[in-house]
């Protein structure tokens, strides 16, 4: 038989790499020499009568994965085909092999769904169902950068990982995650054996195609079903009755630089504030202390160009951030200031700068200082410097605001969310690899690159994606994280001011 185009692309550069037993037939497996694609037709088959294209042409798609020899989890499976058939969606389920014996069997259920196929969803997506990974692997994307070549890459493994990779200004977001499992968990007593139980994820990715972007999600399984955005889904239905999420950790704010379609896609009407209605919102770096900042002290162009654009009053970035804060935040809501970086440099100031070569922030440096003094003069500590210059505002305002200290644990359904990701352990630089290793699971903020490095999640930015430190090609993300009732964890990507489909 021979087959005159590939079934992704269209090329005609097609090789055949003979027979081979699937779904107890015989089928032909055939490569595309152009975009590497490789597809299956049944013997004595045409190609409009391929697996691939009897696919239905969907907008949404939901993606796990299977561990062979390995029991189902039935109330999960039987969630996902409700989410599926409520949004319309496609369910693929990736399979993946153990490192155990070279028979493989997967549940009958879940045959119809089956992908072992390379396919693209999008001319920026591809589905990696070709690429089997063990399932005691302890990074799963590993080395797997290389094969993205401008394109996002979704692999099947039992681990959740999620990161991003550097794009040019113009470029879609190219993300590389795992899908996580339907399997139950089941691994032998070796070391990786116990680090793959202990790192097993119950979740699915969801894509939604939306023009030239995509969205991706995750929904992560509690035990009865999970949430997607304002909606839980069981083995019995779905619903959303009284939704209401626990929280929202806010992509790196940054006030002054808040990119608009961002805010509107977050705070505003149709926004995701307004839809899932948190009772925290936690913020990092909220101010950004751009005016005053330290590394522009030897920049004298930098610094003509405040003083020309009106941008180095620090009392002016501060009252626009405290009025972000007031206006941002819904009534009944709950905002936690996370201590970070940009905030800090406020104190940095304080300690370093001569005044007489800025007067025109003279005013806030005293009060600043004369306070600072006070503060320590009657508790012996220093105090945080945002918090004591903002704290009357927002009690004049209404606005319910706590602070986090640089040495205080703070947890929202058991997950820290008072590190903002810039300090390490024992003095060190913060990352997501070394905050997986802490006792509890965190969400962190600071690189603007969002990612899932096995209990430690990072959400992205809010600011625009082009700031005075952000040079040459970029791997931020404008992406918030949301905590559900359940415990559960969600990252929301905002593309071009759109945070859904």
């Amino acid at each position: 038989m021979s087959v005159n185009n590939c079934i992704e692309c269209g090329s005609s550069n097609v090789v055949n790499k003979g027979q081979v037993e699937r779904y107890n037939a015989t089928f032909t497996r055939h490569k595309c020499k152009d975009c590497d694609t490789n597809f299956y037709l049944p013997i004595g088959a045409s190609n409009d009568q391929s697996v691939e294209s009897k696919r239905k042409k969907s907008t949404k798609y939901v993606i796990t994965s299977i561990q062979s020899n390995t029991s189902l989890n039935g109330g999960f499976l039987a969630a996902l085909e409700i989410y599926a058939e409520y949004n319309n969606a496609e369910l693929m389920v990736i399979p993946v092999k153990t490192g155990i014996g070279n028979i493989h069997e997967f549940p009958t259920e879940i045959e119809k769904y089956i992908l072992d196929n390379n396919i693209r969803l999008h001319p920026h997506l591809k589905v990696m169902g070709a690429i089997k990974i063990g399932a005691t692997i302890d990074s799963p994307l590993s080395g797997l950068s290389s094969l993205s070549m401008g394109d996002s890459l979704i692999i099947g493994h039992n681990q959740l990982q999620m990161f991003t990779l550097p794009v040019q200004p113009d470029e879609h977001p190219i993300i590389l995650t795992t899908t996580g499992t339907l399997s139950d968990k089941d691994y032998d007593s070796s070391k990786n054996g116990h680090k793959a139980h202990f790192n097993h994820s119950f979740s699915a990715v969801v894509i939604e195609l939306d023009g030239d972007m995509f969205h991706l999600r995750h929904l992560n399984f509690d035990g009865n079903g999970f949430y997607d955005i304002n909606r839980y889904y069981d083995s019995y239905g779905t619903t959303n009755d009284n939704f209401a999420a626990e929280a929202i950790i806010t992509g790196d704010e940054h006030a002054i630089f808040v990119d608009p379609d961002v805010r509107n896609a977050t705070y505003g009407v149709d926004g995701i504030i307004n839809t899932i209605s948190p009772k925290y919102i936690v913020r990092h770096d909220v101010l950004d202390c751009y005016s005053i900042s330290h590394h522009h002290k030897n920049n004298n162009l930098v610094k003509f160009k405040k003083f020309v654009t009106g941008t180095n009053d620090i009392r002016s970035e501060l009252a626009d951030t405290l009025d972000f804060i007031v206006e941002t935040t819904p009534k009944n809501t709950i905002n936690i200031i996370v201590p970070s970086n940009h905030n800090d440099h406020l104190t940095r100031w304080l300690n370093e700068c001569d005044i007489k070569n800025e007067p025109w922030n003279a005013i806030v440096y005293h009060f600043l200082m004369f306070n600072m003094l006070n503060a320590i003069n009657d508790t012996g500590e220093v105090p945080d410097t945002f918090k004591l210059y903002s704290s009357g505002f927002f009690e004049q305002e209404g606005c319910s605001v706590e602070y986090i200290n640089r040495r205080e644990s703070y947890k929202i359904k058991d997950i820290e969310v008072g590190l903002h990701g810039d300090a390490g352990s024992n003095g060190s630089k913060g990352s997501r690899t070394q905050f997986s290793t802490l006792s509890s699971k965190t969400i962190i903020g600071h690189s603007h690159s969002p990612g899932i490095e096995k209990g430690c999640w990072q959400v992205g930015t809010s600011s625009t994606l082009a700031l005075e430190y952000n040079v040459g090609p970029s791997s931020w993300m404008q992406t918030h994280c949301i905590i559900y009732k359940n415990g559960k964890r969600q990252l929301i990507n905002i593309l071009k001011g759109k945070w859904k489909a």
